[in-house]
C-alpha cells in the first residue's frame, strides 16, 4: 500500500502517527508543509522536500525526493524566478499535485489546517478520479479557524471535498457535518497515534507521586492555544507553597526566556526551562519526576502533555477545554480550571498541594482510563484497519 501524508515534518504527532505503519511494507511518503528540518524521531518514509535537506535529525532511512538542483547556491533566485512562471511550478501545492500524479498513492493522508488546505488547493490542480482523501484535524480546524471569515470558505470546501475525518477530540466529529462533510467518520484518535505505554512509565520516579519535588510547567503562549503567562501568575500568586519545589518550564515559546528570568527574580523561586528542540524523552523524564504538571490553552482537542501527564504520574491541573473533561473528572484524576483565570488556577494548586493524598490517588486510577484509549497495541491494528480498507474500496 502507498500512503502520502501532508503533515509537518517538524512535528512529532507526525513521525509518531507514521511510526505505527512501520514493518508493513508498505510505501510511505511525507510532503511537509513546512520546510524544517525533520522531527528527530521520523523513520523509514519519503520526504519531498523542494531541496535536499542536511542535518542531525535526518535518520538514515529517510529517503527524499527533491528539486533535482545541481547546486548548493542559488537556491533562492531558482525559487524567486519560479514565481514569475505561470502556474508557479515550484509552489507547493503544484509540487505536491505533481507527487500525487506520479505516487498515484491509495490514500492521501492531510493532518491539521495547513496540511488539510494544502492538498485541497493540489487535488484543484488534479484531473479526475482523486485517490481516497482522509483528514485530521488536531483540535482546532473547525471549532475555531473554521468560524474564522478569512478561513470559513476553504474550511468548507476542504470538509465538502473529504472523504473520510478523524479528530484528536469528539468535537470536532461533531461540527463536521455543518461545514459540509457528507463522508465517513473514523473516530477520535491522537493526533500521535498509540502511546507506548510501558516504555514511557520505565521512566517514571519510583515511589508515589505526592513525594516528588519537581512541577511541570507548560511553556507555550500564542493568541490561539497556549496561555502560560496566566500560569506563570498563578505561579507567582502561590510562591509561598512553591518555595520547596523545583519549576520546569518545558516547549518554551518566543519571549517565555524572559519571563522566566522575570519571575524567577521576583517570587525567589527556582524556575529552570528546558530547551525547545530538546528530544522528547527529556520532557517525559520530567513529567516521571514531577508531582503537578499544569497547562493552559484556549482551543484544544486532547492535550497530548495532559496525556503524557497523566501516564507518568504528574497531577493534571488542566484548563477545561474541549476533550479535557473526557479525561479528567474535576478533583478526582486532575483539576479543569477557566484557561484565563489566574485566580482560579492559583486556588487549584493551593488545593491539590495541601491534599497529596489526591495526587497518589489520582495516579492509581490513571490507567484504568487512558490504557484502553490510548495503548498502541490498542491503537495501532484499529489504524492499520482503517487504511486497509479505505484503500481496498479504492
Amino acid at each position: 500500500m502507498r500512503i502520502l501524508f501532508v503533515s509537518y515534518g517538524s512535528s512529532i504527532h507526525t513521525a509518531r502517527w507514521i511510526s505505527q505503519l512501520h514493518g508493513l511494507g508498505w510505501d510511505l511518503h511525507l510532503f511537509p508543509v513546512d520546510e524544517y528540518l525533520l522531527c528527530r524521531e521520523m523513520r523509514e518514509v519519503t520526504v519531498h522536500y523542494l531541496y535536499p535537506k542536511r542535518g542531525p535529525t535526518i535518520d538514515p532511512s529517510i529517503r527524499q525526493a527533491t528539486f533535482p538542483w545541481p547546486f548548493r547556491r542559488g537556491q533562492g533566485r531558482w525559487r524567486a524566478l519560479s514565481r514569475r512562471l505561470p502556474g508557479d511550478p515550484l509552489a507547493p501545492a503544484a509540487r505536491l499535485a505533481r507527487a500525487i500524479r506520479r505516487l498515484q498513492p491509495d490514500l492521501v493522508h492531510s493532518m491539521d489546517l495547513e496540511g488539510g488546505l494544502l492538498a485541497q488547493e493540489a487535488f484543484a490542480l488534479l484531473e479526475r478520479p482523486h485517490p481516497p482523501k482522509l483528514f485530521s484535524s488536531w483540535g482546532s480546524v473547525l471549532f475555531h479557524y473554521g468560524r474564522l471569515p478569512e478561513y470559513r470558505e476553504r474550511v468548507d470546501a476542504l470538509m465538502r471535498d473529504s472523504q473520510y475525518i478523524m479528530a484528536d477530540c469528539l468535537r470536532e466529529l461533531e461540527l463536521a457535518p455543518s461545514f459540509g462533510f457528507r463522508g465517513e467518520t473514523l473516530g477520535v484518535f491522537s493526533a500521535a497515534g498509540g502511546f507506548h505505554l510501558a516504555e514511557m512509565r520505565r521512566s517514571r520516579q519510583p515511589g508515589p507521586p505526592s513525594q516528588r519535588h519537581f512541577i511541570a510547567i507548560k511553556g507555550r503562549h500564542t493568541d490561539l492555544i497556549g496561555r502560560s503567562y496566566v500560569i506563570f501568575k498563578a505561579v507567582e500568586l502561590t510562591a509561598d507553597l512553591l518555595r520547596d519545589h523545583q519549576l520546569v518550564v518545558f516547549l518554551p515559546q518566543g519571549e517565555i526566556r524572559g519571563v522566566v528570568e522575570y519571575l524567577r527574580y521576583l517570587t525567589k523561586l527556582e524556575i529552570s526551562v528546558i530547551p525547545d528542540n530538546s528530544p522528547h524523552e527529556e520532557v517525559l523524564s520530567l513529567l516521571g519526576r514531577s508531582k503537578l504538571s499544569i497547562a493552559m490553552s484556549m482551543t484544544d482537542g486532547t492535550p497530548h502533555a495532559m496525556l503524557e501527564s497523566m501516564v507518568m504520574g504528574a497531577f493534571p491541573i488542566q484548563s477545561n477545554t474541549a476533550d479535557t473533561r473526557g479525561w479528567i473528572e474535576d478533583g478526582v484524576n486532575g483539576r479543569l480550571v477557566p484557561p484565563e483565570d489566574p485566580f482560579a488556577l492559583a486556588e487549584a494548586i493551593r488545593d491539590v498541594l495541601g491534599h497529596p493524598d489526591l495526587i497518589d490517588r489520582a495516579d492509581q486510577l490513571q490507567p484504568s482510563i487512558i490504557d484502553p484509549r490510548i495503548d498502541a497495541a490498542v491503537v495501532r491494528p484499529v489504524v492499520i484497519d482503517h487504511y486497509r480498507r479505505i484503500a481496498g474500496r479504492s
